[in-house]
Order: C-alpha cells, then structure tokens, then sequence
C-alpha cells in the first residue's frame, strides 16, 4: 500500500473513532442526566440524607429531551427492589409536561433512618423499646419521607410492622399533644412584643400542625402553629 493510501485510511479510521466517541460521550451524558433526575426524584420523597445506588440500570432518552429531567417513580415502587421511572419535561406555561422517556433499575437506599426491632400489631402506640434509630440500608420500603424518632414515639401503627420494617410517612400516625376543648398557652408575637394568653382549642393537633384557637374573653377565633403539648404560637398575631 502506497503511502498515500496509508494516509487516507488512517484519516478515515481516525474520523470513524471521532465520530464514536461523540456518540459515546452524549450516550454517557444522557445516562448520567437520567441517573441525576432518579436519585433526585428518591431524595425529594424519601428525604435528603439518603444516600442512593442504582443497578442494573436500563434507560431510554428521546433525542430531543431537555437537559433538566423530572423523574417520576412507579407508586408500588419499593426500595432495594426493580423499580420503573419515567421522565418528562418541566411543565410549561399551560401546566401541561412532556414525556420524553423512562428508565428501570433496582433502587439501592441507603442513610438515617428508624425501624421496627419487633413485631408491631396494627393500632398498638410505639414506645422507644419498639424501635431503633441508626444508618444503614433501607430495603422495602416505599417512596415516602423517612420518620423520625419523635414522629413515631406515642404514635400509632396504622398497618402491622415485622421486625426490621423501615418507618415511613403514612406507616403511622402521631397522636395529638392538644385536643379540641383544651386550654392552651397561647403566644403572640408582634413589633418585638410577646405576649401569652389562654386560649381553647377548637381542633386537635401535633406538633408543628396549625390548628384554630379561640380566645375564651373575646370569642376570637385564630390560627395557631402547635408548639408542643399545651402550647400554641398565634400566626401573625391574628
């Protein structure tokens, strides 16, 4: 083969492994986005502390799908198990999203989290003996927050637990520290000023929850977060 020959051959061979490391690179890109928008999807739901894994990954991309992806999980999905995403554009001004491809893999979870030592019967209240906090995987459970220690003490199991069960959102549910009928510390707060007063609840509530309060004097009725048992802190003064 003349030299000349030898020449183009190389040029073409070496435009042929341009050309494949281009393909190589976008195919690597959209996998790595498509990887991203999952383990967002399992943070957003599950909380930001977990630490997430994907194998046996398998994902198909339109062509043109933006650069931002949203994934959205199967509702039966479970962790430590196969699970089927999809992925659609951002909504746009009319609200509406585009699907622009979906993915499966097995979704390895792993981070902070409480669960079961023991058996737990549907309907018993959890006590500190019932559960243990520490890091590490989080196999079976669905995409829901995480609970914590003080959202499963002195709550209630809406569904029987086995020993090892990850404890998450809508597993169990808090008992109210005020009750319609009781009375509560009411605080207000305005230009630096605080001041508490009594005040009845008119709905039962946990922690954080706003329930309504009804000053007994006046009969004035107001919104007020739950700060803890007995009492309340009155929204914006009103």
């Amino acid at each position: 083969m003349s030299a000349r020959r030898i020449l183009v051959a190389c040029a073409c061979l070496g435009r042929l492994a341009g050309a494949a490391g281009v393909a190589a690179a976008a195919e690597t890109a959209e996998i790595a986005r498509a990887r991203a928008a999952i383990v967002s999807a399992v943070q957003e739901r599950l909380g930001p502390d977990v630490r997430v894994d994907l194998e046996a990954f398998v994902c198909r991309i339109e062509p043109d799908a933006p650069d931002t992806l949203t994934a959205t999980p199967d509702p039966s999905g479970r962790t430590g198990r196969s699970m089927r995403f999809t992925f659609a554009t951002a909504p746009g001004p009319r609200g509406h999203a585009v699907r622009v491809g979906e993915a499966t893999a097995v979704v390895r979870v792993s981070g902070p989290h409480v669960w079961a030592v023991r058996p737990i019967d549907a309907g018993r209240t959890l006590t500190p003996e019932d559960i243990a906090l520490g890091d590490g995987p989080i196999d079976g459970a669905p995409l829901r927050r995480l609970s914590t220690e003080t959202d499963v003490i002195g709550a209630r199991a809406l569904r029987a637990l086995t020993a090892g069960d990850p404890v998450v959102e809508g597993v169990v549910v808090g008992v109210p520290v005020i009750r319609a009928g009781d009375r509560v510390r009411a605080t207000v707060r305005a230009w630096g000023v605080e001041v508490a007063v009594v005040a009845v609840a008119e709905q039962n509530g946990m922690p954080d929850q706003i329930i309504r309060v009804v000053n007994p004097d006046s009969r004035r009725a107001v919104r007020a977060r739950v700060v803890a048992k007995g009492e309340v802190e009155v929204l914006n003064g009103r």
